[in-house]
């Protein structure tokens, strides 16, 4: 379905399947789960952005929605070139050892779409689909 944000109230906490959700999904993560384990904000990258405490149930964070998780490959030597024409009108975000970054929009004059338009990256699904119709090709795979 493709959501921007995923709201989740549940007595289940899901543990590691919060983050994942959120990864799977590209999609930002909002749990409010059963005391006494913690509520969380979580971004499209599987990263907790906020998170209550023993102390206090309730969250409150900022989250943008305009936002894409873009693979590094082929995409990575543009980043400079955004960074260079956009400064911090655009964030990209690398969480480490994912090989995909998190980039927004942080500007009402263009969109997160418009940037990926303008230099052609491609998001971290259809990487992947690419890659798996690369590998199924013809003498690209053991047989």
């Amino acid at each position: 379905a493709k959501p921007d944000l995923i709201l989740f109230c549940s007595a289940y906490h899901g543990g590691l399947m919060q983050n994942y959700w959120a990864y799977s999904c590209r999609a930002h993560f909002v749990g409010s789960v059963y005391p006494p384990a913690p509520n969380t904000i979580i971004s499209p990258v599987g990263e907790i952005l906020a998170s209550s405490t023993n102390y206090y149930r309730f969250i409150t964070h900022v989250v943008n929605l305009d936002c894409a998780v873009i693979h590094i490959d082929y995409n990575g030597a543009k980043f400079r070139d955004i960074k260079k024409k956009y400064g911090s009108k655009v964030n990209i975000h690398d969480p480490g050892y994912l090989g995909s970054v998190l980039i927004s929009s942080e500007t009402d004059e263009f969109t997160v779409e418009e940037i990926i338009r303008e230099f052609e990256l491609e998001r971290l699904d259809d990487y992947w689909a690419r890659a798996r119709a690369h590998r199924c090709e013809p003498g690209n795979m053991e047989n």
